[in-house]
């Protein structure tokens, strides 16, 4: 028997199933997922790190804004632990010294940072090369954090399955072939979607990450304004 879902969501990585997850309470939702377990690609292999040193100072901020989460998830989600405490060791060679003062600036308004000399870094990693022409000065952040990304990934699972919605393993929608996504876009708003999400490159060939499944900048304005106007049309009818 066919399955109605008011909402598809299409990928079941942690952006994905938090979506669903949060948009079940309302709708009845979907995921679908192309590979056999949820979590395949980027959101299962990701390094999983809070760190302030990653990104530029917008990114920095929503780190920050973010570590809350992490350390103490809201309660919908059950008792789970999604964070454990990093140290970072950062350490320096003498011609990298004027950049590693520069990084500790950087770092300063989000996080508090331990300098160390050869002796501390040393003790800090005693397989690191210290003194002469290899590192000679350093820092050490104690408040990164290790996320556990298969927790996360279970957690809003478990979430989106408590509020009635759905996932769908084995489930490709354009399986990485872009010159499906028009098509299942315009698809979808013809059957009554009033929102779609799709993702653009200025050379997609090149993106380091959804290339086969991104479509050219160049073709946004074209594509969005007939989805628009079928979207009037689907409306007005």
């Amino acid at each position: 028997m066919a399955q109605i879902s008011d909402i598809l969501v299409i990928g079941g990585g942690v952006a994905g199933l938090s979506a669903a997850a949060a948009l079940a309470e309302h709708a009845k939702v979907m995921v679908l997922e192309a590979e056999e377990q949820v979590g395949f690609h980027s959101s299962g292999r990701s390094a999983a790190l809070l760190h302030y040193a990653l990104g530029n100072p917008p990114v920095r901020r929503l780190t920050l804004a973010s570590r809350e989460f992490f350390e103490r998830p809201p309660q919908e989600l059950g008792d789970v632990e999604l964070s454990s405490t990093l140290p970072i060791l950062t350490p320096a060679r003498p011609d990298e010294l004027p950049r590693l003062q520069e990084l500790a600036d950087d770092l300063s308004p989000f996080t508090g940072i331990e300098w160390l000399d050869e002796e501390g870094l040393r003790r800090e990693c005693p397989l690191l090369r210290v003194g002469g022409d290899d590192a000679v000065r350093g820092f050490i952040d104690r408040t990164a954090l290790k996320l556990d990304g298969h927790a996360l990934l279970q957690a809003y699972l478990h979430l989106l399955r408590m509020n009635g919605g759905d996932v769908r393993t084995n489930s490709s929608s354009t399986g990485g072939r872009r010159w499906g996504v028009p098509l299942l876009a315009k698809a979808a708003v013809a059957a009554g979607a009033d929102g779609i999400f799709l993702e653009f490159h200025p050379d997609p060939d090149r993106a380091l990450c959804d290339g086969p499944s991104c479509l050219p900048l160049a073709e946004a304005g074209p594509l969005l304004a007939t989805l628009k106007a079928l979207h009037a049309a689907v409306r007005a009818a």
